[in-house]
């Protein structure tokens, strides 16, 4: 049990050194440094009920974008957050543990119980946050294709036939002038010639 402890310790920090394009994705703000180092964490004796974040490297920034001119939405997670903290902590506890009593196990069961509940509320926060984008992201490309269907509307009027039309209605227009003029002008006196 302590072995495999110490071996998932190694495997959770290299799982939050996950690199995306070139970018630490669980650090925070500092992209360019890995969040997790286990050098003098992973040493010492461990706690089940003292947070331990020695181990983070990263910063407190949570990464966001905005999807629209009145909407942001923060998707990240930092290497520090408690659910990954806890999961951190039960396993330091346990992987550097030389026997465990039955005491010590059941603390490490209750804290590796409310580590799994709190991972998935991250991961549902995170799945929340991805659905915000997408919805976002299909809002985008909806308006996208009127304002491209509108566009072509515009550029694809023939300025001829809107000119020769354009003339007609003017000659009209100046016509119906006219002869309301002529109507305005008229008078009784008129009519008696």
């Amino acid at each position: 049990m302590i072995t495999t402890a110490q071996q998932m310790l190694e495997e959770m920090g290299s799982l939050m050194n996950a690199q995306y394009d070139g970018q630490y994705v669980f650090a925070g703000g500092k992209t360019d440094t890995a969040p997790v180092d286990l050098t003098s964490f992973s040493s010492g004796t461990g706690s089940t009920t003292t947070a331990d974040t020695s181990y983070y490297n990263g910063d407190d920034k949570i990464a966001s974008v905005r999807v629209a001119s009145d909407e942001t939405v923060s998707y990240g997670v930092t290497a520090d957050n408690p659910a990954f903290e806890e999961v951190m902590r039960v396993l330091k506890f346990v992987a550097n543990s030389t026997s465990l009593s039955s005491s010590d196990i059941s603390s490490a069961l209750d804290l590796a119980g409310t580590a799994l509940d709190d991972t998935a509320a991250v991961q549902a926060k995170l799945s929340s946050a991805a659905s915000s984008i997408e919805s976002a992201s299909a809002r985008q490309s909806d308006y996208k294709s009127y304002a491209e269907s509108l566009s072509n509307d515009l550029t694809g009027v023939d300025v001829a036939a809107i000119t020769a039309q354009l003339s007609t209605y003017q000659a009209q227009l100046t016509a119906s002038y006219s002869a309301l003029a002529k109507i305005l002008s008229l008078n009784l006196a008129s009519y008696l010639k």
